[in-house]
């Protein structure tokens, strides 16, 4: 072997632990970030049960919570592939971010439909709102955050303000980019 080609080796071999190791530490992140997300969610909601299935072991996960007063709660959390060093460049640059969405049932059939938006994510593109040309809109601050109210009633809206206003905002607000309540 010539000097080149066993640098090369050396290089490849190097290079193969350094993405063994960021693999380790990438998976070990998001499993951190997967059980702070689901105590939150369990503090949150109180369930009395709780089901949870893992996306891919390593990309998140579904829940299942049996939550009193409701008919149903689930919840999914999709993490960044911080445990494959060479997408997560990918990932970024496609706009990828850790996300929770979680979807409650409330047993009995909401009257008209209501959102609180982030403004950045009204401007979107890929984000609609069937109806929105219908809907009443207040502009409201929540924790120093700039939100857009949509309802399909007036009074709605004031409800949902109070509701709002109600809430502990220091942790709900920092991520929050789209609440909705919808009859279905």
């Amino acid at each position: 072997m010539t000097t080149g080609q066993e640098l090369l080796v050396v290089g490849l071999v190097l290079g193969a632990a350094l993405m063994g190791v960021l693999f380790f530490h990438g998976r070990r992140r998001n499993r951190t970030i997967a059980l702070r997300v689901s105590q939150e969610l369990e503090s949150a909601l109180r369930p009395g049960d709780a089901t949870y299935t893992w996306i891919g072991g390593l990309i998140g996960f579904h829940a299942r919570y049996a939550v009193d007063g409701l008919e149903k709660a689930r919840a999914t959390c999709t993490l960044l592939p911080r445990h494959a060093p060479l997408y997560m460049p990918v990932a970024l640059l496609l706009g990828r971010s850790d996300r929770v969405h979680v979807t409650l049932f409330l047993g009995r059939r909401f009257e008209g439909e209501a959102h609180v938006v982030a403004p950045s994510l009204l401007r979107s593109p890929v984000f609609e709102i069937e109806g929105r040309e219908a809907m009443h809109e207040r502009a409201v601050l929540l924790g120093g955050r700039r939100f857009v109210l949509l309802s399909t009633h007036v009074r709605l809206l004031d409800g949902l303000e109070a509701l709002l206003g109600s809430m502990p905002s220091s942790r709900l607000v920092p991520s929050l980019r789209h609440l909705a309540f919808v009859p279905d």
